[in-house]
């Protein structure tokens, strides 16, 4: 299906998109979802009775985002920050020794000019990196860290430089030798979030995120998920049909086209288009989805994002799929700037 032959506009948001402002905004908030609910790569909404409880209604859980079952997972978001900006995040890692990590990236892979929060477990103790190997502290007294608690992580920037506060405690080099804080480099923004090594009985709170808007000029704009236009024929003989068709005989419904967003990678937010069957119930107006006749027909993947002639463009790659819904057949490339 050529994307240059498709005429319904579809957007696809990122969990969220980014303006820098001094009021405070909601990266992600897993009370606002559902349970169950797929987010970032291995990652679903749990919840839990509160105090301990045994039962409580489904209203009263208190819920939380954690890796899937014998999966690792990450989220990752879409930011424009370049200094004075408090970046919160609530967490409460099971295992703080599993090298879960908080990282401001400038540039995909750029590591040398990272901003980063990591623990590690190491000689019998539990500590804490901030954005060095050399810049750590051990023993959760001293860092303000608390096992089994929701702990406040605070990433701090003002004028130049970044602080790192857990649970209000100040970070402290342990040894001294790198100091407490960490210079930035303002001349380029963080463009990225990325939250990684998330375990299966991690549990992920809300993610907030105050101020943060860019001291120097920069052309680099804010990471958006671009608007790809999708196109449907008014020719129901033609493989680009998209018009769902119902059959009152068998009571099938076929639709050819259903847009599914997937978060994947490190910037990629992809959608997937399939191919669905569904077949009513007798009596009624409910159909039930034929998973064995769902056919994956095409991936649309942003991938690089840049300025041109003042106008924010990203490059598409639209995989398209056989009839079994199961290989690549054809992979072309398009621009959209808007």
């Amino acid at each position: 299906m050529r994307l240059k032959n498709i005429s319904l506009l579809c957007s696809l948001g990122l969990l969220t998109s980014m303006t820098t402002q001094a009021a405070t905004t909601t990266l992600i908030d897993p009370a606002t979802l559902e349970i169950g609910a797929r987010v970032g790569e291995n990652l679903e909404v749990k919840g839990e009775c509160p105090n301990n409880k045994s039962n409580c209604l489904p209203e009263e859980k208190v819920k939380y985002i954690t890796a899937v079952a014998d999966r690792v997972g990450q989220i990752e978001f879409d930011v424009n920050l370049t200094d004075n900006f408090e970046l919160d995040v609530n967490v409460d890692w099971d295992n703080p020794g599993n090298h879960q990590a908080i990282t401001l990236y400038k540039a995909e892979d750029e590591n040398t000019s990272a901003l980063y929060v990591s623990w590690y477990y190491g000689n019998a103790r539990d500590g804490i990196i901030f954005n060095n190997s050399q810049r750590f502290n051990t023993g959760q007294g001293n860092i303000g860290w608390n096992n089994g608690s929701i702990n406040d992580v605070e990433l701090l920037a003002k004028n130049g430089i970044a602080y790192l506060n857990i649970n209000g405690v100040p970070f402290k080099d342990g040894f001294g030798d790198e100091g407490d804080t960490v210079n930035l480099d303002t001349s380029r923004p963080f463009i990225k979030l990325v939250i990684t090594n998330i375990q299966p009985n991690d549990k992920l709170y809300e993610i907030t995120l105050k101020g943060g808007g860019t001291t120097t000029p920069t052309t680099t704009p804010t990471t958006t998920t671009p608007t790809i236009p999708i196109t449907t024929t008014t020719n129901s003989s033609s493989s680009n049909n998209c018009f769902a068709e119902y059959n009152a005989v068998t009571g099938n419904l076929h639709v050819p086209c259903v847009l599914v967003p997937i978060v994947s990678g490190f910037s990629n937010a992809q959608i997937a288009i399939y191919d669905v069957q569904m077949q009513q119930r007798t009596g009624n107006l409910t159909f039930d989805l034929d998973v064995n006749k769902l056919k994956q027909k095409e991936a649309l993947t942003p991938e690089k994002q840049y300025v041109s002639d003042g106008k924010n463009c990203t490059d598409i790659r639209a995989d398209t799929y056989d009839s079994t819904g199961t290989t690549i057949t054809k992979t072309e490339y398009i621009t959209n700037c808007k």
